[in-house]
């Protein structure tokens, strides 16, 4: 796990994002589902991740999104990447799963699916593995468990990080399921 949040340094990226930021902020009145404060948060958030300068007015993130609005981000980070809103929707929850605190048995499975999102390493067959590997962690524990501890709601958190692929409706179901179980534990 990691101490600093995904950057993306590429001078692409930073590029695609300048280039994003007016248009989204045009179309959407520089808000997310009118909230200024959400579209503020998510700005500051994605300028962190893509290594922008981050100014010392700017606030650090004061909490969780909801669901729209990481779906919002998601698809603002995929297109300043060039990338598809599915993996956008992979990058931002993994930026908030890495600021978290992992159960020691799943440090290794969190490093593995983090180098497979940000750094393309592995296969869809490494994150099917680590799936595997966060449901063997939350079998240990009886079910009625799993959505009231910090532990076991990283591992459903970290579920929410392992398929390789998923169209609109899966990427808005898996935002809804991300929220569910994490935000009670940031």
């Amino acid at each position: 796990m990691t101490d600093q949040p995904t950057r993306f340094t590429t001078q692409e990226s930073r590029d695609a994002f300048d280039v994003l930021m007016p248009h989204v902020e045009e179309s959407h009145g520089s808000t997310i589902d009118g909230d200024a404060a959400a579209a503020h948060i998510v700005n500051t958030e994605l300028s962190k991740m893509l290594g922008r300068h981050v100014g010392p007015d700017l606030p650090d993130l004061s909490g969780p999104l909801p669901s729209l609005e990481l779906q919002a981000a998601a698809r603002m980070l995929a297109k300043a990447e060039g990338t598809d809103p599915w993996k956008g929707l992979m990058l931002v929850q993994l930026h908030y799963v890495e600021a978290l605190s992992a159960p020691d048995k799943l440090k290794a499975t969190l490093e593995t699916v983090s180098r497979y999102w940000t750094q393309g390493t592995g296969s869809p067959e490494t994150l099917l593995e680590a799936k595997r590997q966060c449901w063997e962690y939350l079998k240990k524990f009886p079910i009625e468990e799993h959505l009231d501890k910090p532990d076991t709601k990283f591992a459903r958190a970290m579920l929410c990080l392992v398929e390789p692929v998923g169209d609109d409706d899966m990427l808005s179901d898996t935002a809804d399921w991300f929220c569910s179980v994490l935000w009670d534990i940031w």
